[in-house]
């Protein structure tokens, strides 16, 4: 009987030292709970913000990589219209001098597909017909109208087609019409005999005030989406910097 009282005074008194105890410890154990809550809170806060800013800093990065690409286009298609118009109203017009300003140009803006240009009749140096059929860089009638292009085999040079043809020879007859730089997006242009949806940048040639021709370029849009940029941010991306010369046609080809 002592053994058994014995026993049950000390179970009684850890139940009083447990009674006393287990509000400090319930205390302790939300305490615990708090600090790893927040912790965990504090870190997927930071894991969320760090994310944030890295999708800004990627953002600011492909936003500098479209518009220096949009830059580019612009600033060759000025540059060789200059250069052009120069060269024809001094007179100093060769056709392979042209041809190689045109390759080289292509070959120094790796964000270009396409660096073209083409001309009225005789409007380049009245020799057309010597030319006549003599592809790559004329047509059938001896108009000069290398498009030089980046293909699976480095660069090439082929006629232009279509010039002549309402839709698909806006990129020539808008600048013909309005005598004013223009951006044409989004239309399709035959690359070696495939469809290829083309985005481009192209300015009147005027010798005087006779429009002669066009020069143009084209953005290299498979570079821009391998990027991983969506193409509705190039399309603000031109309107932004282009503003009213752009012009576009999304209800016949898409945003895609």
């Amino acid at each position: 009987m002592a053994s058994n009282k014995g026993r049950f005074n000390m179970l009684h008194s850890l139940s009083l030292r447990a009674k006393i105890l287990l509000p400090f410890i319930i205390l302790m154990l939300a305490g615990f709970a708090v600090v790893v809550g927040y912790n965990s809170w504090a870190m997927r806060q930071h894991d969320l913000e760090q994310g944030v800013e890295n999708a800004r800093l990627q953002a600011a990065v492909l936003s500098t990589s479209i518009n220096k690409t949009l830059n580019d286009g612009l600033s060759t298609t000025q540059t060789l219209t200059s250069t052009f118009e120069i060269l024809r109203r001094s007179h100093v017009v060769n056709r392979d001098m042209l041809n190689k300003i045109l390759a080289r140009q292509l070959e120094n803006h790796a964000g270009l597909r396409a660096v073209w240009t083409g001309w009225e009749p005789d409007a380049l140096d009245g020799h057309d017909s010597e030319y006549a059929g003599q592809k790559p860089a004329h047509d059938d009638s001896g108009r000069f109208v290398p498009y030089w292009h980046r293909d699976t085999q480095g660069i090439s040079v082929e006629p232009l087609v279509d010039y002549d043809k309402p839709g698909a020879g806006d990129y020539y007859l808008l600048p013909k019409q309005t005598g004013s730089l223009q951006v044409i997006e989004p239309y399709l242009y035959p690359v070696n005999g495939k469809p290829v949806m083309t985005t481009s940048i192209v300015a009147p040639l005027m010798v005087g005030i006779t429009f002669s021709g066009v020069v143009g370029v084209d953005i290299d849009r498979e570079k821009v989406k391998s990027m991983g940029v969506p193409l509705t941010d190039v399309f603000d991306a031109l309107q932004s910097t282009f503003g009213s010369y752009y012009v576009n046609d999304f209800n016949r080809f898409g945003r895609t």
